[in-house]
């Protein structure tokens, strides 16, 4: 699931973090074709952020929340190349 939410990232243009708890490999198939349809046929526009959170929910049961929360960030102030004898 956390390779998901960084998969998802990118479209949404915002970090996903998991917090399903789910551990594992899991094979995922996600089928946007219909939600594409109906906003072509007069279903209203729909952006990737809408169509994306609509099939993620209806066809994998996955919700998305929007919330603030601080994600562990590694800062690394300087770095130094220390010689090592061969």
């Amino acid at each position: 699931m956390s390779d998901l939410a960084e998969k998802i990232s990118e479209p949404l243009g915002r970090p996903v973090m998991d917090a399903t708890g789910l551990k594992g490999h899991y094979d995922i198939h996600l089928d946007a074709t219909a939600y594409m349809a109906a906003a072509g046929n007069g279903g209203g526009q729909m952006d990737v952020m809408s169509l994306l959170l609509t099939a993620l929910q209806q066809q994998l049961g996955v919700k998305l929340e929007s919330r603030k929360d601080t994600p562990e960030i590694l800062v690394v102030d300087s770095a130094e190349k220390t010689p090592t004898e061969n």
